[in-house]
């Protein structure tokens, strides 16, 4: 965020935008930084009113968002109606419990 807003860095030519561990992400406070460097990205409008529906960029980036736990805080993100049409993919876990061993 500090990069950009000091004009260091120009994120309009940028194609895909990944975040890994976004469940972390979110627990540690970065919602509002990774918004505001997001929003500019993906729609045309900067003010959002309530209830509105908003209109992507033309070439906007694709967004991936990875996250080993889905939180409450992932599943509202990924339920927000203003984010561009998403697709959740669930990887089985590769290996398995002991018999006997206790959930965490």
């Amino acid at each position: 965020v500090k990069h950009r807003d000091a004009s260091h860095v120009f994120l309009g030519s940028v194609k895909h935008v990944i975040i890994d561990e976004m469940d972390t992400m979110l627990e540690q406070g970065f919602q509002g930084d990774i918004g505001s460097l997001l929003h500019p990205m993906l729609y045309k409008q900067k003010i959002v009113r309530e209830g509105e529906v908003l209109d992507l960029v033309e070439g906007a980036p694709r967004l991936i968002l990875t996250s080993a736990t889905m939180t409450n805080a992932v599943k509202r993100l990924l339920n927000h109606p203003d984010l561009p049409a998403k697709k959740k993919r669930h990887v089985p876990p590769k290996h398995k419990k002991d018999e006997g061993e206790e959930e965490e």
